[in-house]
């Protein structure tokens, strides 16, 4: 998505109060350099949260995730929380 789609997106979502889920899995297989900024780099509120893993990239068996939350770091930690005492993997 070029720059500025991203920068009027995060405006959008910013004006209506609209979260955005950005998966960022891929782009470690970007053929450019620098590769392309995600947007939530360009985010200050933490209304993005970016999800991005290396098991499409490095280690398929490994299923390895990460997740940058923004302002609903409390919300992921407890449903985090929640998918280890019920013994399922969210």
């Amino acid at each position: 998505m070029p720059e500025t789609h991203k920068q009027q997106l995060l405006q959008l979502a910013t004006q209506y109060g609209v979260t955005i889920i950005e998966n960022d899995i891929l782009a470690g297989l970007a053929y450019e350099y620098p590769r392309p900024s995600t947007i939530q780099s360009l985010d200050s509120d933490g209304q993005v949260i970016l999800c991005s893993s290396f098991s499409k990239t490095i280690a398929p068996g490994v299923r390895t995730g990460w997740v940058i939350p923004g302002k609903y770091k409390e919300k992921v930690m407890h449903l985090k929380y929640l998918s280890h005492c019920s013994g399922r993997n969210i």
